[in-house]
């Protein structure tokens, strides 16, 4: 048997879900499409920049003005 060093997160997260259904269903509406978007069909799997809050933030930040203009 494994656990993820991650599983308290992922518990905490899976409570928030069932929790608040209506929120999870609006988030998979409104959030879920452009990440998965840009992870699959763009070929963004990870963000190049991990080491602060602030650089991951700027890669996600360009990748999603990518994602905006191209759907403009």
């Amino acid at each position: 048997m494994q656990r993820s060093e991650h599983q308290q997160y992922i518990e905490e997260n899976a409570k928030r879900a069932q929790g608040n259904p209506t929120a999870y269903k609006k988030r998979q509406a409104i959030i879920e499409h452009p990440y998965g978007t840009i992870k699959r069909q763009w070929g963004f799997n990870y963000i190049a920049t991990k080491r602060t809050k602030q650089r991951a933030g700027a890669d996600v930040g360009f990748m999603f003005i990518a994602y905006n203009l191209k759907r403009i």
